[in-house]
């Protein structure tokens, strides 16, 4: 079997364990008014026979907001004001994760998969958020870590790691099941290897002049106000129009008072994620720019709140120009794309769980807006539904 934490940390599943110990880690000092046993009696739902815990759904936000916020921040400034999620849903998908986390524990606790201890074992001391100096920093683990862990979720760490292997032990059933052609293999290298760098002109909607007024005594003064005569929308047409023909100048996107920016390199397996999502207005600007296949071809005018942009691409990598390292890629991909194929079963799978579970969202929590999701719930939810995320390893 895998080593669990060390070869996988890259999966979702993983990054959350990670991101739960990062911040037991950091909350553990200033969490002694939380009440231990608060989750017997505070919930937010309940899974068939499963209480899902005010606390560990709290703290499960807390490691949502955090990757997600992450993720915001890796992206050039222009882009990040295009993704926003709300605590509502941070909150939302914190508790679908929880939810698919419970039906799935269920079902292979009933098909009496467990986790051997050898291998329980080895993903702890193996871990590098225990070790210090290089090795297992045991009084760390067992006298701090554990008693933090419970306190700020209310659960036994090594029984959460337990589970979690059971389920990465059942799906690894279908490794290596789908054989992929050369063509998939290096679509999915494209999008693992490629990188887009780009030119963003933003045109705000409005602009500000100088106007000279007077005040109650007559005493002139001057102020900014906003300039009647700007048409931002006209503006931006005249700058795409200039991009067309080709004739388009710095010079040209300063006098207008336009923004000019360059993005620097962004992977394309950032962006790939984001053109799954179906229906998602937020996201249809990133869209646009990530589907632009030719050097120098540019997007459509797009539409923000407070802006007009016009992206151009200014350049896109070939991870296949090396020839010598082609194969090497092309495996690497290929290992990807079994690992997304076994995130497609899992999700297939819990769906299957959905249809035939009692889930009951309790009446005093009520999430709004939840975040855009690729599958959507079934199953009998006797309050609100929310929208599935696909479930990790």
């Amino acid at each position: 079997m895998l080593n669990f934490l060390r070869e996988n940390q890259t999966n979702f599943a993983v990054k959350i364990l990670l991101g739960l110990i990062i911040l037991s880690f950091a909350a553990f000092f200033g969490a002694s008014s939380i009440d231990p046993g608060a989750d017997v009696i505070n919930n937010v739902a309940l899974v068939n026979d499963t209480v899902i815990s005010r606390q560990k759904h709290d703290y499960y936000t807390a490691v949502a907001k955090q990757q997600f916020d992450d993720y915001v921040k890796s992206l050039p400034p222009q882009f990040q004001s295009m993704l926003k999620r709300t605590d509502e849903q941070h909150q939302a998908n914190a508790l679908e994760q929880l939810i698919n986390q419970a039906l799935l524990r269920e079902q292979i606790q009933s098909m009496g998969i467990k986790t051997p201890k050898e291998e329980l074992v080895e993903a702890i001391r193996s871990n590098p958020s225990f070790k210090k100096d290089g090795k297992f920093d045991y009084e760390f683990y067992q006298d701090r870590y554990l008693p933090g862990y419970r306190l700020q979720t209310g659960t036994h760490f090594e029984n959460e790691l337990s589970m979690d292997l059971a389920s990465s032990r059942l799906f690894s059933l279908f490794d290596n099941l789908y054989p992929l052609t050369e063509s998939e293999k290096s679509f999915i290298a494209m999008i693992n290897q490629a990188t887009f760098e780009f030119q963003v002109i933003t045109i705000p909607k409005t602009q500000k002049t100088s106007k000279t007024v007077k005040d109650e005594n007559g005493k002139e003064t001057t102020k900014m106000v906003d300039d009647e005569s700007y048409n931002a929308e006209e503006l931006a047409k005249s700058l795409h129009q200039k991009l067309q023909k080709g004739k388009l100048s710095d010079k040209d996107i300063k006098q207008s008072g336009a923004r000019e920016h360059k993005s620097g390199k962004i992977k394309y397996k950032d962006f790939f994620r984001l053109l799954r999502t179906k229906d998602d207005p937020k996201l249809a600007n990133l869209k646009a720019a990530a589907t632009l296949e030719k050097k120098n071809s540019f997007t459509d005018i797009l539409e923000q709140e407070d802006s007009y942009l016009i992206v151009k691409l200014l350049n896109k990598t070939d991870p296949f120009a090396d020839k010598d390292k082609a194969s090497e890629i092309i495996a690497s991909a290929e290992e990807q794309a079994n690992e997304s194929f076994q995130q497609e079963i899992q999700s297939a799978f819990i769906s299957n769980l959905r249809e035939n579970a009692d889930i009951e969202q309790y009446a005093d929590f009520t999430p709004k807006q939840p975040a855009p999701a690729q599958n959507k719930p079934t199953g009998k939810t006797n309050t609100v539904q929310l929208p599935a995320p696909k479930p990790a390893k």
